[in-house]
């Protein structure tokens, strides 16, 4: 299959994933999505993430953010740029050597950060870890360890793409998405 293919097909599980983390379909015939086995009709039988109210719009923030990151990707494996496409996953979604302004980890740059950002980040502490910064105050811990394994798959794939490696880096791609449409079908804000 050709790479332009595969990427068409991943930005649009992305999206798919996305337009599910809202409460409310927005518009008659919405709320259903792809899974598994065809279309799902999305009666919200998922379950609470337990993110509390004060949270809420930031962390939506972030998951637009990480559609971005993910979209910067697929671009720049596209064009053939793996060492964009490895900081964009690791600036944008994975949880270490971060800082500059998106990053997730224990960085002191300002904007939308999850770490110890001065600005309008995500809290204080050590990253997303331990209770601390974006999951202070979350109350579902299967909720935390997705997220956890979630950017721990996006560290990964920001290696793979060092390699250059186009099929490898497409699979690392495939592994982390597949964290987000999990995480999508399981739980709602």
């Amino acid at each position: 299959m050709k790479a332009w293919m595969i990427v068409g097909v991943v930005s649009l599980a992305v999206c798919s994933a996305n337009a599910v983390a809202a409460d409310a379909p927005t518009a008659p015939g919405m709320g259903r999505m792809m899974m598994g086995g065809g279309m799902q009709p999305a009666a919200e039988e998922r379950e609470s993430a337990g993110i509390p109210d004060a949270m809420k719009t930031r962390h939506l923030a972030r998951m637009r953010s990480h559609l971005e990151a993910v979209n910067d990707i697929i671009a720049a494996i596209a064009a053939g740029e793996f060492d964009k496409a490895s900081e964009a996953a690791r600036t944008g979604l994975a949880m270490s050597g971060m800082g500059g302004g998106k990053g997730m980890g224990q960085g002191a740059g300002k904007g939308p950060g999850m770490g110890q950002g001065k600005g309008p980040g995500m809290g204080k502490g050590p990253g997303m870890g331990g209770g601390m910064g974006m999951c202070k105050g979350m109350n579902n811990e299967e909720f935390k360890s997705l997220g956890m394994a979630f950017h721990k798959s996006a560290g990964k794939l920001a290696e793979v793409l060092k390699t250059g490696d186009e099929k490898e880096s497409l699979r690392a791609l495939n592994r982390t998405v597949n964290y987000c449409i999990q995480c999508h079908a399981t739980y709602r804000q």
